[in-house]
């Protein structure tokens, strides 16, 4: 066990969790919750952009088209909701990123906010989607 001695010259510091969260709902051309899709959130900073980055984000919504995305680093970001894609993968490629870039809502996350948002499903070019 740990003693007074143990702990001296020790500071703890609390601060309050620099992430945020972003949500919303998404809905398809008729008005109506989309679910079959996936939220992307991805940095504006192209450098950020790679297989595992921390800043590249997606979920699916659930059966009432909400989503969450939580655990977001402050900066700003594009977000889209895309039919699924032909592989996972393809959320790195250059020329993929382009076209969901150009078709996204820019958003900039503050520091432990919650950002809410909505959202339009949009198809990518086939080359891109699952069968």
């Amino acid at each position: 066990s740990l003693t007074n001695h143990d702990l001296e010259g020790i500071e703890l510091v609390v601060s309050p969790r620099p992430h945020a969260t972003v949500s919303g709902i998404v809905a398809a051309d008729n008005g109506r919750a989309s679910t079959d899709v996936i939220v992307m959130l991805f940095p504006e900073d192209r450098a950020k952009v790679f297989v595992a980055s921390p800043f590249v984000k997606n979920t699916r919504p659930d059966a009432t088209g909400s989503f969450a995305i939580r655990d977001v680093r402050p900066g700003k970001y594009f977000l889209i909701a895309v039919e699924a894609l032909r592989d996972a993968k393809e959320a790195s490629n250059p020329a993929l990123m382009e076209v969901l870039r150009a078709n996204s809502i820019v958003i900039d996350v503050e520091r432990g906010k919650t950002q809410k948002t909505f959202l339009s499903r949009v198809r990518p070019p086939a080359e891109y989607l699952s069968d």
